[in-house]
C-alpha cells in the first residue's frame, strides 16, 4: 500500500521516509537510497533524511559520498540536534 502511496503521489515525504525505513530495516540500501533521493529532491533541506543517507554510506563504506551528505548538513543545520549528532559520531 505505501508503495502504491507514493507512487500515486510521488510527494508524499511520509509514504517515502517509511518506506525508506522498511528498506533499511530489511538492510535493501540501494532502494532505501532510492527513497531517501526522492525524500531530497522535495525538501533538501531536511536534515533528518540527509543523516539518514550519511549512514547509508558509511554503512556501504562510500566515505567520500558520506562526508559530501556530511557537508550539505554541516553547511545549513551545523548548530542543531542533527549537526551536533552527525559532527560528534564522526567526530568532525
Amino acid at each position: 500500500k505505501l508503495e502504491r502511496l507514493a507512487q500515486q503521489n510521488n510527494r508524499n515525504q511520509d509514504a517515502l521516509n517509511a518506506l525508506a525505513l522498511i528498506a533499511e530495516s530489511k538492510n535493501l540500501l540501494d532502494k532505501a537510497l532510492i527513497y531517501r533521493d526522492r525524500i531530497q529532491e522535495i525538501d533538501p533541506f531536511n536534515a533528518e533524511n540527509l543523516k539518514f543517507i550519511v549512514k547509508i554510506y558509511d554503512a556501504k563504506g562510500d566515505v567520500e559520498k558520506r562526508n559530501t551528505y556530511i557537508q550539505k548538513i554541516l553547511s545549513f543545520a551545523a548548530n542543531t540536534d542533527i549537526g551536533r549528532e552527525v559532527k560528534q559520531q564522526y567526530k568532525l
